[in-house]
């Protein structure tokens, strides 16, 4: 697992974070996991945090897929995932892949 807190710039208090899980490193892949307090969600945080961590995960770590699970009723994840250019891996699916 590799994990990121998120702090705002010039702030002391961490508002979120993020996350590698499940890697595997045979296959080159890895799910992508987030979390944001609510008093910072629908403010662009998370986008900003996940692009560079997408960026990190295929430069960095070489990996040739990101997955993220996201429950069907998640909308704001589901929303977030769209915006990133993830897509749902099969019809009605919860595992979204870039």
């Amino acid at each position: 697992m590799i994990f990121w807190l998120i702090r705002l710039k010039n702030a002391e208090a961490i508002v979120g974070s993020c996350e590698f899980n499940r890697m595997d490193m045979a296959t080159g892949t890895a799910v992508v996991g987030c979390a944001l307090k609510k008093d910072y969600q629908k403010q662009g945080y998370m986008y900003e945090a996940l692009c560079a961590v997408v960026e990190f995960g295929f430069a960095r770590c070489g990996f040739a897929a990101l997955y993220a699970d996201i429950a069907k009723d998640n909308r704001p994840s589901l929303s977030l995932f769209l915006k990133m250019g993830f897509a749902p891996v099969e019809k009605d699916a919860t595992r979204w892949l870039p």
